[in-house]
């Protein structure tokens, strides 16, 4: 027992009948007494044949306690129930509600709306089941759920009224305690939506094909190429693959990008999607794949654009080398006299002739002369001096000869 604001509490939970109970109780010094005896008397059992007898007379209908279909002639008034209403591919229910506050004068009625296939058109779908329930005043606290009997991708809640409905999309998936409602869950061989109020809800099929769009590769490319897309779709896209070349299909990890090692030349790649439908749709392009080669040397210098590496040292002396070679090949091979400060020299060819010195017609003949430089060697070649000199030196063993004669 629970002790509050001067009073003792007990709670208990009882099925229907009667009961008797008296209470004890006692003081800290041991004093203690007693109630009188007390009877109290439960009763929440109730039928409710007659209503069921009724509402079946338009639907089939069916009583559901914690997941058991139970029998409407032993309801109680202290648990919650589920109704359900068995249509064709679906079934509507009323769910957690208490017979407690249920108007047994109001029957719920479940019918077909008016087809909303525009509104499933334009996301992509064909409409497959709808529902128009009319609750009718028999609850006002109930979980309104439609379960369908098909994994169906695409859903719509029904607003407005059976003959005119008005559709609007549920996008949202159901999270674990329902609280995004209206939202749709998936199972295995069935599909949900769960609403905040009835009155209509409609689920179809996704025939629209994932949207994909190829950015990378494309033209031309290195070696590396990355991979650049982007998917989407309406209902939900399941799984991505790629082929390069036509091999195998390698899976795209949660549709993201990736890189690729392409080969050098021409090169295809085909990008997949899957929805969770099953539509698939794939995008192709053709790239080319360029690996750029280290430049050849050649005697004619650099080709393709590129520019040619330069020379080693020892591979230029020999270009220069070469060049001196080809140039003395092409001069004329005639002996040219040239003159410089008043010596003048016959060389073998004019590319022999130093610079400084002047190309003249013809040398004179000269008797060459030896001289003594200041260190002692001897340098050849006459200069003007020496040739003076020497004329006058003729001319007076001349004179002298001829005294004599």
């Amino acid at each position: 027992m629970t002790y509050l604001t001067g009073q003792w509490k007990l709670e208990k939970t009882l099925s229907d009948g009667t009961y008797v109970f008296r209470a004890f109780g006692s003081d800290m010094a041991g004093n203690w007494n007693v109630t009188g005896t007390s009877y109290v008397t439960i009763d929440t059992i109730r039928n409710r044949t007659d209503f069921f007898a009724q509402l079946n007379q338009t639907s089939q209908a069916r009583l559901v306690q914690s997941g058991n279909q139970v029998n409407p002639g032993n309801v109680s008034l202290a648990l919650n129930y589920t109704l359900d209403f068995l249509f064709t591919g679906a079934t509507i229910k009323i769910a957690n509600f208490s017979w407690l506050g249920a108007n047994q004068s109001a029957f719920p009625n479940v019918s077909i709306p008016a087809p909303v296939n525009s509104a499933f058109n334009v996301s992509g779908g064909a409409m497959a089941k709808s529902v128009w329930v009319d609750v009718n005043g028999f609850v006002s606290s109930f979980d309104p759920v439609v379960e369908f009997d098909y994994p169906y991708r695409i859903f719509f809640y029904l607003n407005g009224s059976s003959a005119l409905p008005q559709a609007f999309r549920i996008t949202n998936e159901c999270n674990g305690v329902f609280g995004n409602r209206p939202c749709y869950a998936l199972g295995e061989n069935r599909s949900s939506v769960y609403l905040n109020s009835f009155s209509g809800a409609a689920a179809g099929n996704d025939t629209q094909r994932p949207e994909i769009t190829l950015v990378s590769p494309a033209g031309t490319t290195s070696s590396s190429v990355s991979i650049i897309y982007s998917v989407s779709d309406n209902a939900g896209v399941s799984k991505c693959f790629y082929s390069l070349n036509g091999a195998s299909n390698v899976t795209l990890t949660a549709c993201a990008n990736t890189t690729v090692t392409g080969a050098q030349g021409q090169n295809t790649i085909t990008i997949y999607a899957n929805d969770t439908s099953g539509n698939e749709n794939s995008a192709f392009s053709a790239f080319t794949v360029t690996v750029q080669q280290a430049p050849q040397a050649s005697s004619g210098g650099a080709s393709g654009g590129l520019a040619a590496p330069a020379p080693k040292p020892e591979q230029k002396k020999n270009e220069t080398a070469k060049n001196s070679t080809r140039e003395t090949k092409l001069c004329a091979q005639v002996v040219t006299s040239a003159s410089k400060d008043g010596v003048c020299k016959e060389f073998p060819t004019p590319c022999d002739v130093p610079n400084g010195w002047e190309k003249t017609s013809s040398c004179a003949k000269t008797i060459e002369m030896k001289e003594e430089t200041p260190t002692g060697h001897i340098t050849g070649g006459f200069g003007i001096v020496n040739i003076i000199a020497f004329a006058f030196i003729a001319m007076a063993v001349f004179i002298g000869i001829r005294k004599l004669l």
